[in-house]
């Protein structure tokens, strides 16, 4: 799985095309090991109309039950060029964006009592 905007700039091209690949594979290891469940008649019977490479997404099933869209934040499904020429950031800005957004975060401390079991445990792991 290549993303074109990685193509372009090759030091984002190794740090992100291999955390992809690794997601993918493990992705595809856990889906394996445990497999997809999926018990909702309708939505078998919806499946079972469409066919393998049907398209379910207009499905009145898939209407009433669809929850949300997940969008990346880093990736976008627009064309590299048109989303360039729309004034939009390219790949290695909203990269630095979203890894200076993750190191900012500080998470609230954890409760006291917590913290004291976990280095009580913590030295079980040297």
């Amino acid at each position: 799985m290549i993303y074109p905007e990685i193509n372009f700039k090759p030091k984002l091209q190794v740090i992100n095309e291999d955390q992809i690949t690794q997601i993918h594979f493990a992705t595809l290891e856990l889906l394996e090991r445990t497999g997809v469940q999926i018990t909702n008649r309708k939505a078998l019977d919806v499946m079972d109309r469409v066919g393998p490479g049907g398209h379910f997404l207009y499905e009145e099933h898939t209407m009433n039950h669809f929850r949300e869209v997940w969008y990346p934040q880093i990736f976008d499904r627009m064309i590299h060029d048109a989303r360039l020429e729309q004034g939009a950031k390219d790949f290695e800005e909203r990269f630095q964006e979203q890894t200076k957004k993750m190191m900012a975060h500080r998470p609230n401390p954890l409760p006291a009592e917590i913290q004291k079991e976990l280095d009580r445990m913590a030295k079980h792991w040297k």
